[in-house]
């Protein structure tokens, strides 16, 4: 006899959970590491994450007060890792 089908499927709390970096990767995205970017090319990399993210409805609040530096490690370090999503 199959699996019992549940009346209602609602895939944030049903389906796997995955980290946005593991989903921007499945899309075809793959931020550069931090440490590896120049000042030159920071801002560009930066947007071109922002984009990537913004593509798969991943927003991020309260960020005016970093500098495109801080910014960017911080999404690579941790928010990119994180799979919870708020």
């Amino acid at each position: 006899m199959p699996a019992e089908i549940p009346e209602f499927f609602d895939p944030a709390e049903d389906c796997e959970q995955h980290s946005p970096r593991e989903i921007l990767a499945r899309f075809g995205y793959t931020p550069f590491p931090h440490n590896e970017l120049d000042k030159a090319q920071l801002p560009g990399r930066l947007w071109e994450l922002l984009y990537a993210a913004a593509a798969r409805r991943f927003f991020f609040c309260n960020t005016n007060h970093l500098n495109d530096q801080s910014l960017y490690q911080l999404l690579w370090i941790s928010r990119l890792s994180f799979y919870e999503i708020v």
